[in-house]
C-alpha cells in the first residue's frame, strides 16, 4: 500500500465520501478544477479513489478572463495536469468581467454563476452523475460567518451541504492546513489566484482581517464551525420535515414555516431577503424578487412560484394572438386568456394582469420584447429593456417573458406592470384576465 493510500487526508475524504453518501449510484463525476490549492489536491484524491469506488473522472475548467495572462496560465496548468492523468477536461472562456458590468453584479457573483452553468451543461450533455467541488471546512467557516453577518436563518448557519442534488463536497471535512500538507508532500501542481489576497470583497475581507484575529482566540475555530454547523443542518431538517409538499396556501402558516418552505425551494437566501418573501406571502401580495444565480421568485395569492433561467435552445417566443383559453408561446411558457368573472381562477399562474379595455373587437395577443418598448406604470414611463436589468432578470429569460398587447399597444409586461391604459384597481370590473406561466424551477 502506497504512503499515499494511508494519508490522512485522503481517509478523510473516503469517511466523509461513505458517511454522507456522495457517491451512490455515481459512475461518473466531474470536477470543478480552477487549478487552485484546493481543487487540484481534490484532483489527486479523486485519482485515487477512481478504482475503489468505480467512477470515471472528468474535469470542468473556466477561463474567467479576469486576470489576463494569470487566468490563462491557469487554464494551461489544469489543461496539462488532466492530459498527464488521462483524464478528459471541458474548459470554457468567459468574459466574467462584461457580464458582470451588465448584469449590474459583482465579479464573484458573475463568475461563480457562469462557472456552475458550464459544470451544469457538461453534465447534462455528457451523462456525468455527479459534480465535485472543493469546498473544504475552511471555506465552511466563511461561509458560516459571512451568512451570519449577513443576517441568516436556521439553514445559513447550516453551512455548505455536503451534498445538493448532484452537487457534493469530498473536502467538507478537512481543513486548509491539511490539504496543503498533502499539496507538499505529494509534489501538487498549483496555482494561487491573486484576487484571493486583496481584500476587495466582502468575502475576502472576512478571510484576510476577521477569521485570522477568530483564529487566535480559538485555533479550532475551524472545527469548532463544523461541529455548530452539523447540529443547525439537523436542526434545519427537522424544520424542514414541518413544511407541506406544495406552495400553496401558505399565508396562515407561522413565519418559520413559510421561512423553511422557501428556503426549501430557494436554497439560502439572507434574512432581509427571506424577511420581505415572507411577509409578501403572508399578505398574499403579487410581487416578484430576484434570487441568486439568476432565478427569480413570484409571490401570489398567499403562494410562491420560483422561475429559473430558460435553456440556451429554447426559441423566443413569436407574435401570438391570444384565444381563450390556454395559449402555448414557448416551451414552458404559456399566456391563459380568460373572460370569467372569478379572478381567482386564473390566479394559480405565475403572474395575472386584470386587464380593461372598451372595443369587445380587440386583438388581445403576445409577443417577445422588442427594442425600444416602453410602459407607463403609475405615470412613469418605462423602458422594458432597462427594467429587466435593473430588475436582474437573467439574460436567458428576457426574450421568454410575453410582453401583452391589446390593439397593438403593449398593456402589460411580467416583473413591470400594467400599462396605465388598461389597469384597473377591482379585478371584477377587468374585461379581460391574463395569466403567464413562465418555465418553474423543480
Amino acid at each position: 500500500m502506497s504512503s499515499k493510500s494511508r494519508s490522512k487526508l485522503r481517509l478523510r475524504v473516503i469517511k466523509t465520501i461513505e458517511e454522507n453518501g456522495l457517491l451512490e449510484g455515481a459512475r461518473s463525476v466531474l470536477l470543478g478544477f480552477s487549478g487552485g490549492m484546493d481543487s487540484a489536491v481534490l484532483f489527486d484524491v479523486l485519482l485515487t479513489l477512481r478504482k475503489k469506488y468505480s467512477f470515471t473522472l472528468y474535469a470542468a475548467h473556466v477561463n474567467h478572463m479576469i486576470r489576463g495572462k494569470e487566468s490563462d496560465s491557469d487554464e494551461d496548468l489544469v489543461r496539462l495536469v488532466c492530459e498527464k492523468a488521462g483524464v478528459r477536461l471541458f474548459t470554457k472562456r468567459v468574459d466574467v468581467p462584461r457580464i458582470a458590468k451588465e448584469c449590474g453584479v459583482s465579479l464573484e457573483t458573475a463568475a461563480r454563476d457562469e462557472r456552475y452553468a458550464f459544470f451544469f451543461e457538461c453534465v447534462i450533455k455528457n451523462k456525468i452523475d455527479s459534480i465535485a467541488t472543493a469546498h473544504n471546512a475552511c471555506d465552511n467557516t466563511e461561509t458560516v460567518l459571512f451568512n451570519l453577518v449577513r443576517g441568516t436563518y436556521v439553514k445559513g448557519l447550516a453551512g455548505i451541504p455536503y451534498k445538493r442534488g448532484c452537487l457534493i463536497r469530498p473536502l467538507r471535512d478537512c481543513e486548509r492546513s491539511q490539504i496543503s500538507e498533502y499539496a507538499l508532500r505529494y509534489g501538487i501542481s498549483y496555482v494561487t489566484d491573486s484576487t484571493n489576497l486583496i481584500d476587495d470583497c466582502s468575502r475576502n475581507i472576512l478571510r484576510l482581517n476577521v477569521i485570522p484575529q477568530l483564529r487566535r482566540i480559538n485555533p479550532s475555530l475551524d472545527s469548532v464551525v463544523l461541529n455548530e454547523s452539523k447540529l443547525f443542518s439537523a436542526l434545519s431538517e427537522h424544520l424542514q420535515s414541518s413544511v407541506p409538499e406544495k406552495n400553496a396556501g401558505l399565508s396562515g402558516s407561522p413565519d418559520h414555516i413559510i421561512a423553511s418552505c422557501i428556503i426549501e425551494k430557494c436554497g439560502f437566501l439572507n434574512r432581509e431577503l427571506l424577511e420581505r418573501i415572507v411577509s409578501a406571502v403572508k399578505n398574499k401580495a403579487d410581487t416578484s424578487f430576484i434570487l441568486p444565480q439568476g432565478r427569480a421568485l413570484c409571490t401570489h395569492g398567499g403562494s410562491f412560484d420560483i422561475l429559473v433561467p430558460a435553456e440556451r435552445e429554447r426559441k423566443k417566443i413569436e407574435y401570438t394572438v391570444l384565444s381563450e383559453g390556454k395559449n402555448i408561446l414557448a416551451e414552458g411558457v404559456s399566456a391563459t386568456l380568460s373572460f370569467a368573472e372569478n379572478f381567482n381562477e386564473i390566479y394559480k399562474y405565475t403572474t395575472t394582469f386584470a386587464l380593461r379595455f372598451d372595443n369587445i373587437k380587440s386583438v388581445i395577443s403576445a409577443r417577445a420584447r422588442a427594442e425600444g418598448d416602453r410602459i407607463n406604470v403609475h405615470g412613469i414611463c418605462k423602458s422594458v429593456k432597462k427594467e429587466f436589468i435593473n430588475k436582474k432578470i437573467p439574460r436567458e429569460l428576457r426574450d421568454l417573458i410575453p410582453v401583452i398587447l391589446i390593439d397593438g399597444k403593449i398593456a402589460a409586461v411580467p416583473f413591470i406592470g400594467t400599462d396605465d391604459a388598461f389597469f384597473v384597481k377591482d379585478p371584477s370590473k377587468a374585461g379581460v384576465f391574463v395569466g403567464i406561466e413562465l418555465p418553474q424551477g423543480k
